[in-house]
């Protein structure tokens, strides 16, 4: 008998884990065993991610098992043999056919699979616990950068990675409950679900902006994106809707400023400078008064810049003052902390943040409108109408995403093409084309999860600090 079976007299039962490493081999091998014996049981652990087996030999068997079940090939202890015959010989049995024979003759058919996939799989978790709290230890007595807070924060996160499974989940509502509550919204002709945006044109194509879903605004610098936030946040405030806005791009005095000149027709960089005038000062003293009570929020605490503090204050403030809306400035300027320890690049960690984020929304039962640069190849074509594949980090954003507009204003792009001179033809097709586009935007749905993408035509409004229906 090879010394890797000894020890194994038929079925030895779950249990016996190896506290120095978290793991349990008679389990393993009794897994492989019963993959052997059914395909059943390899449908029953195939979920199992490649890190639950710590022994080499039994996670390449079971590697090799789910690989033959999914090409439709006989799971034979012949090619089992052949695939363990291939390893480094410094892990290999030293008969892995005597050792797949033993494996398969010492264990029932009939074992549990599920069970015993369930326990390998907390194990998993077990050691992955282990090791962020060891972490978490060293950061807590020698990391002086950080505070508390945030490496609370970070651990906070790290431990829901440690617990994330790839087992088949249960849901909560079967589809008919799930169906009828829909039916008897219908029957109630209760008003449309979600929080309008405020543009009618955009909200008859996306349907709003519903709770638990991740919306995504992109586009390059000049075409609006903190005005676009800014007005979705203030409609909202008017239905009641209470709004979170987290700006990591501007500060609060500078969105209240911006808001305030909008709305009262000022220079914002005379208000910034104080050289206002009596009836100015009397008209923006009106509209700040009327502001009160209004349900808008801006945190641009530098604490928000990392994506488990993100998470970790958004979820210990909809315990105690729940929103209905969180918008976000912007994607690129959030790092995740998770992502960088775990030596991941840029692309990892944009899908690390967007993932984030999209399980936040489907947590805290909240719709988040997050705003995201795009990529500077859109500047170098002549049509610089944006596309998904320039969303930095795109497969991860359309991927998390349940919907992606793009903001586009022509003006912004021809007023810098302006042609020399002024009494030729070509200035004046360029000035009848100004004349067209001049405070137009458009507002391309480029993905919708639940209805087709389509371009709609608004008004932007620079002085003002608005889009708005045309």
């Amino acid at each position: 008998m090879d010394d890797h079976m000894n020890g194994l007299d038929g079925d030895p039962g779950p249990g016996v884990i190896a506290p120095d490493t978290l793991s349990d081999l008679n389990v393993e091998i009794a897994l492989v065993a019963g993959m052997m014996h059914s395909a059943a049981n390899i449908d029953a652990v195939s979920w199992l991610p490649d890190e639950a087996w710590t022994d080499p030999i039994c996670a390449t068997a079971a590697a090799a098992a789910i690989r033959m079940r999914a090409g439709g090939k006989s799971v034979t202890t012949a090619l089992i043999a052949r695939h363990i015959d291939n390893m480094p010989e410094e892990t290999r049995p030293q008969n892995p056919q005597n050792w797949v024979l033993e494996a398969k003759a010492g264990h029932l058919s009939d074992i549990d699979a599920r069970d015993y996939a369930n326990l390998l799989d907390d194990l998993l978790k077990r050691r992955r616990l282990r090791d962020v709290l060891s972490s978490t230890q060293q950061s807590v007595l020698s990391d002086v950068e950080r505070d508390a807070d945030e490496i609370m924060a970070v651990t906070t996160s790290e431990v829901d990675h440690a617990l994330e499974t790839g087992r088949p989940g249960q849901s909560g509502d079967d589809l008919a409950g799930a169906a009828s509550g829909i039916l008897d919204r219908l029957e109630r002709d209760e008003q449309l679900p979600g929080i309008a945006t405020g543009i009618e044109t955009l909200d008859a194509v996306t349907g709003r902006l519903i709770s638990g879903r991740l919306w995504v605004a992109a586009g390059r610098p000049g075409m609006g994106k903190t005005v676009f936030a800014t007005t979705v946040a203030m409609n909202a405030a008017r239905q009641g809707k209470r709004v979170l806005f987290i700006s990591r791009e501007m500060s609060a005095d500078d969105i209240a400023t911006r808001l305030i000149a909008g709305a009262a027709g000022v220079s914002a960089a005379r208000i910034q400078d104080g050289a206002v005038s009596l009836d100015e000062k009397v008209r923006i003293a009106g509209i700040v008064e009327g502001w009160g009570g209004m349900p808008f929020e801006i945190d641009d605490g530098d604490d928000c810049r990392v994506l488990e503090t993100l998470v970790s204050k958004v979820r210990s403030r909809m315990r105690r003052r729940p929103v209905d809306l969180i918008i976000i400035d912007y994607l690129q300027l959030i790092d995740s902390e998770y992502a960088r320890r775990s030596g991941g690049n840029s692309v990892a960690e944009l899908t690390e943040i967007t993932r984030g984020l999209k399980a936040l929304a489907r947590a805290c039962e909240v719709p988040i409108l997050l705003l995201s640069q795009l990529n500077r190849g859109v500047e170098s074509r002549d049509d610089k109408r944006p596309q998904l594949s320039d969303l930095r980090g795109s497969g991860s954003i359309e991927q998390d995403a349940d919907g992606i507009v793009f903001l586009y204003r022509h003006e912004y792009y021809l007023e810098r093409a302006e042609p020399a001179g002024t009494g030729g033809d070509a200035h004046e097709a360029w000035q009848a084309e100004m004349d067209e586009c001049r405070n137009v935007a458009d507002i391309i749905v480029a993905k919708h999860r639940f209805g087709v993408g389509q371009s709609v035509k608004v008004v932007f409004d620079g002085a003002g600090s608005e889009f708005r229906d045309r």
